[in-house]
């Protein structure tokens, strides 16, 4: 997973969508550089589904990519989140990126 250089942040998880039950995280390494950072998870996206699922969240064992940022902000937060609907699919840009009030 790689959080580009222009959301520079201090804190990512990896959640169950619903409820939010943390499957990874938190992983503080990015202190807030502007880089690109990757962050290695073990596992196939089919294992990453399943961690889902078995966190009791929808049905379907989405993903919530949630990461606390320096200064990009979501409505008044300092923070942006990802749904991964389908984890054992490659996932590239803000096409799942939640707007503000979403995160529900």
């Amino acid at each position: 997973m790689v959080i580009p250089a222009n959301i520079p942040h201090w804190q990512v998880h990896v959640m169950s969508r619903r409820p939010h039950r943390i499957l990874y995280g938190p992983d503080r390494k990015a202190q807030n550089r502007e880089e690109d950072v990757v962050y290695i998870l073990s596992g196939s996206g089919e294992s990453w589904r399943q961690r889902s699922l078995d966190a009791h969240s929808a049905s379907d064992g989405t993903l919530l990519v949630h990461v606390n940022t320096r200064d990009v902000m979501t409505g008044p937060l300092a923070n942006v989140s990802w749904r991964i609907m389908d984890p054992t699919r490659a996932q590239y840009g803000d096409g799942g990126r939640l707007r503000y009030g979403e995160n529900q």
